[in-house]
């Protein structure tokens, strides 16, 4: 028997802001996180879906800046090269993006919070350490009242 699918919904969004939340690391570096709302999809009524992706910058303790690495061999996981796991969180900016729904009447909020970072033993091009993090992605909305 063949699924019936609701035809999916696009909705078009404002930005308002999308601000870079930072982490101060207990080695001396800081993670640069931000959260970018690519698309928006309401379904089955009134459900939505985010498409979202992250971006990561590092400022890195200066000790910790090395030779650039190869990259990694097929199959070779970046988990394998933690050095440094689970670093303590020092400081944090906790900033929400905002959106405006005009067609809903609502504004939606929503946030990359990090909860685990780590640092690797491997280097990008410029010899900056990469790291790796685990971010939850946090989601309030509310209608706007007229």
């Amino acid at each position: 028997m063949a699924q019936v699918i609701e035809k999916l919904k696009f909705l078009p969004f404002k930005i308002i802001n999308e601000p870079w939340n930072e982490y101060k690391l207990e080695d001396g570096s800081t993670l640069r996180v931000k959260v970018v709302l690519a698309g928006l999809i309401k379904e089955n009524g009134n459900e939505f879906s985010l498409q979202t992706t992250s971006v990561f910058g590092v400022i890195p303790n200066p000790k910790y800046i090395g030779v650039p690495s190869p990259p990694l061999r097929p199959g070779e996981k970046l988990e394998s090269y933690i050095e440094a796991e689970d670093l303590k969180i020092l400081e944090k900016t906790d900033l929400w993006n905002e959106y405006e729904l005009s067609t809903e009447n609502m504004k939606l909020s929503i946030k990359g919070e990090v909860v685990s970072v780590s640092r690797t033993s491997r280097h990008d091009q410029r010899g900056i350490p990469v790291y790796t993090a685990n971010v939850q992605l946090l989601v309030k909305h509310k209608k706007k009242t007229k």
